[in-house]
């Protein structure tokens, strides 16, 4: 697309993993064992050590979203859908980490819910 046929914006920017940036699954668990579980206790408000929580997205997402005045595409990261789905309350916060999010799917948030198209 040309350039000035869209917009972006910066509240649709995935989470911020903070210090944990760049590093595998494995080596957070070697390095990150406390803060690892302290996440598993409280995924939604648990805040990644300078990074953000899922909380934290929320307000960026919902600020975002009370801007949508019309049918809109978005193009974001898995985490950015997950945030939405519960800002839309499809979902419960606390289950939102646990979800399956499809990698080049395409998702259709409505007044009926959410579809996904693949």
């Amino acid at each position: 697309l040309e350039p000035s046929t869209y917009r972006t914006d910066a509240r649709l920017m995935e989470m911020s993993f903070g210090r944990w940036e760049g590093f595998t699954f494995a080596e957070l668990q070697a390095r990150e064992a406390t803060s690892l579980a302290e996440r598993d206790r409280d995924r939604w408000g648990f805040v990644v050590p300078g990074g953000e929580s899922y909380a934290l997205l929320q307000a960026r997402i919902g600020e975002w979203y009370e801007t949508i005045a019309r049918d809109t595409v978005v193009s974001a990261h898995g985490g950015v859908c997950r945030v939405l789905m519960a800002h839309l309350r499809l979902v419960e916060p606390g289950a939102i980490s646990g979800g399956d999010i499809g990698q080049g799917c395409v998702y259709v948030f409505s007044s009926d819910g959410m579809s996904r198209h693949e």
